[in-house]
């Protein structure tokens, strides 16, 4: 997985990592999902914390929001809410 730093991007490099990648929609993928939405069902936070560590290189310490992180959320520029709501439009349709 890429990581970028939103507010360091183009206008072309914020369309560019918007765009749906053409991930396989395999009986291979269903039953890896299938897995690992089963485990996080049953293991709930413990199981959030090691996929992430195991997908995206990163060790959570807490998985919580906190009030700051929710207050400063409600002061993101048109942009980045935007984009925000784009990834989350195109995620909720793809697992239609």
């Amino acid at each position: 997985m890429r990581q970028c730093i939103w507010a360091e991007l183009s206008e072309a490099e914020r369309s560019n990592v918007l765009v749906r990648s053409n991930a396989s929609t395999s009986g291979v993928v269903a039953v890896s999902v299938g897995n690992i939405i089963a485990r996080v069902r049953s293991e709930g936070d413990a199981a959030l914390a090691d996929y992430t560590k195991r997908f995206d290189g990163v060790e959570l310490k807490n998985i919580s929001v906190s009030t700051d992180e929710l207050t400063l959320a409600d002061r993101l520029d048109d942009i980045t809410e935007s984009a925000i709501k784009t990834a989350y439009n195109n995620i909720y349709n793809f697992h239609k």
